[in-house]
C-alpha cells in the first residue's frame, strides 16, 4: 500500500475587510490526516466579530466574481458543497474538521474557503478569504 501524505495548499485570494484580508491557514505543522482533526485557522477578521463560516468543496472554482451579489473584489473559488462554522473572537477562529480512520478516506481532495461577516466592508457585509485545496492523507 503506498502511503499518502496530507495537503493543504494555499490559493486565490481573499478580498478586504475592515481588518485587512482575511487570512485561511493550516494550523502550523498540520495537514489533513486521516482519523485526526485538522484546525484551520482564520485570521484577520474584524475585532467585532463572533462567527465565521468555513466553504467546503469537492471543487475548485476559477474565481467567480462576487461583485454582483454586492462583494465587490470578492471572488469564490471553491463549490458550496458543505458549510460549517466557527467562534471567533480577538480576530481570528479555528476551524476544526475532523476526519474518521477510514482507509477509503485517503487521497480524498476538497477545497476550502471563508465567509466572514464584515458589515462595513461593502453592501453585503461580507468577505471571504483566500481558499485552499486540500487531499487527506
Amino acid at each position: 500500500m503506498q502511503e499518502s501524505y496530507g495537503r493543504f495548499t494555499p490559493l486565490g485570494y481573499g478580498c478586504a475587510g475592515s481588518a485587512g484580508e482575511p487570512s485561511l491557514g493550516a494550523a502550523p505543522g498540520t495537514v489533513p490526516r486521516n482519523g485526526q482533526t485538522f484546525d484551520v485557522q482564520l485570521g484577520n477578521l474584524p475585532a467585532q466579530a463572533q462567527i465565521a463560516f468555513g466553504a467546503v468543496g469537492f471543487s475548485e472554482l476559477p474565481g467567480v466574481p462576487l461583485a454582483s451579489l454586492g462583494l465587490p473584489g470578492c471572488h469564490q473559488f471553491v463549490s458550496t458543497d458543505v458549510t460549517l462554522w466557527a467562534s471567533a473572537a480577538n480576530g481570528a477562529a479555528t476551524l476544526p474538521l475532523t476526519f474518521p480512520a477510514a482507509p477509503a478516506l485517503q487521497g480524498t481532495e476538497f477545497w476550502l474557503q471563508a465567509v466572514v461577516p464584515d458589515p462595513t466592508a461593502n453592501p453585503l457585509g461580507l468577505t471571504v478569504s483566500n481558499a485552499a485545496a486540500c487531499t487527506i492523507g
